[in-house]
């Protein structure tokens, strides 16, 4: 804060600077992953305690399951319009369509079933600072939403889909979330779906990106490869992760 007081000051150009704290650390990537993961499960229980009716009547951000709602400037039809384009390697866009198409009917069930709860929309790896001694700071809550309890989980795991050895770093994560964060059953069942609802959704967020001339559509077309090696791993392992998430959830 400025000695006025002020959290901002004016250059002599007219331009306007904003003071802020810094928060020590840097991006983990692929350390620091229990650590991350039981951050999350501390930050997944302290937002779902927040009641819906405490909450700003328009949100705006849309819940993942509006998948089209991803970005303002895409809709269904802008999508399959641009998917279905030369820009797109063809087996990859196919491979997107055919996991579009799964996931949307598949979540269709869970409506009224999985728990709504504030979420953080965006809880990444990318998104934690840490330092030696574990987490320090965590980045970006534009994308907060009101949205299924399970999309927060879904969401961390999701990025360690296309690492080496995916496992290992989900054995971690979940280890540190499950110690304060909670899951039902169903929720667990369901996370699967979840985090390939996320990837896919990523991809219809920068497509509507590319629309609206914010980013060049090359930004996700370079991308397609490992997110169908996401999707790919996970409709393989399913059932080992459903497994994994089970049984530390149910060692609490």
């Amino acid at each position: 804060m400025s000695k006025s007081g002020k959290n901002y000051h004016i250059l002599k150009n007219g331009s306007s600077a904003c003071y802020f704290k810094t928060i020590r650390g840097g991006l983990p990537k692929l350390t620091k992953v229990r650590e991350i993961g039981l951050c999350a499960g501390e930050i997944s229980k302290a937002m779902s305690k927040i009641r819906r009716e405490d909450l700003p009547k328009d949100c705006p951000t849309y819940p993942y399951w509006d998948i089209f709602k991803a970005h303002r400037s895409v809709t269904r039809e802008l999508f399959y319009e641009k998917l279905k384009s030369d820009d797109f390697n063809r087996t990859f866009a196919d491979e997107v369509e055919c996991s579009l198409s799964q996931i949307e009917e598949m979540i269709r069930s869970y409506h009224g079933v999985l728990p709504m709860s504030l979420i953080h929309g965006d809880l990444n790896y990318d998104n934690f600072l840490v330092d030696e001694n574990g987490v320090t700071g965590v980045l970006d809550f534009e994308f907060t939403a009101y949205d299924w309890r399970a999309m927060e989980l879904a969401i961390c795991l999701s990025k360690y889909c296309s690492e080496n050895e995916p496992f290992g770093y989900f054995d971690q994560f979940v280890d540190g979330f499950a110690v304060h964060g909670e899951l039902t059953n169903t929720e667990i069942e369901s996370i699967c779906a979840l985090i390939r609802l996320r990837i896919l959704s990523n991809v219809v967020y920068f497509v509507g990106r590319a629309l609206a001339g914010e980013d060049h559509l090359s930004t996700v077309t370079d991308k397609m490869e490992t997110y169908c090696k996401r999707l790919r791993w996970l409709k393989n392992n399913e059932n080992q992760i459903t497994s994994l998430l089970r049984n530390k959830f149910n060692a609490k």
